[in-house]
């Protein structure tokens, strides 16, 4: 027991050595390009004015407001996109017919850069919270569809089969063996 747990912490260590490796390699190859000059600060800042900023931003008493604000921004609009995305997903994952009626326009749909969507959100929604909640939706919704549909249709049979055999309706089937 002693020797697996030895492996154990070993292999935990080595991750955290990895882990801490990559990121300050991240760190020294930004501070390379910026502090060279080989990337103008326009496109890569560096580490210590991104710092400054991070400061000033504090002491103005506006870095807890405006990160309050983007975080309200994203669970709004990944809220909007699980609400609509996961009975289309469940719904791909179990019926083929469902499948082949909405897999084709999301399979292409998720490879369009949302970024580019922003000029139309912008015409079609304006400036306001909306626009920003529907690029979040755009940016997650794809993505979210295709994983849980992956997820339910590889929901073992057996358990089907046993919810079938049990009478269980086909909402029952997807509230207490699908959604779980």
């Amino acid at each position: 027991m002693t020797a697996k747990r030895t492996t154990l912490a070993s292999y935990f260590d080595i991750y955290r050595g990895l882990t801490l490796f990559t990121f300050l390699l991240v760190i020294i190859i930004w501070c390379a390009f910026s502090y060279s000059g080989a990337v103008k600060d326009v496109f890569l800042p560096t580490p210590g004015a991104v710092a400054a900023a991070f400061g000033e931003m504090y002491r103005e008493g506006i870095l807890i407001q405006y990160t309050l604000v983007s975080l309200y921004r994203v669970m709004v609009g990944w809220t909007m996109a699980v609400v609509v995305a996961v009975p289309i997903g469940m719904l791909i994952g179990t019926s083929k017919k469902a499948e082949a009626l909405f897999e084709p326009a999301i399979d292409f749909a998720r490879y369009l850069p949302v970024v580019a969507m922003v000029p139309l959100t912008l015409l079609y929604f304006g400036i306001g919270d909306l626009q920003k909640f529907v690029i979040i939706f755009l940016g997650t919704f794809f993505q979210l569809v295709l994983m849980v549909s992956d997820v339910a249709s590889n929901v073992q049979r057996d358990l089907l089969r046993a919810a079938a055999t049990l009478g269980a309706s086909k909402w029952q089937t997807y509230r207490m063996v699908l959604i779980p």
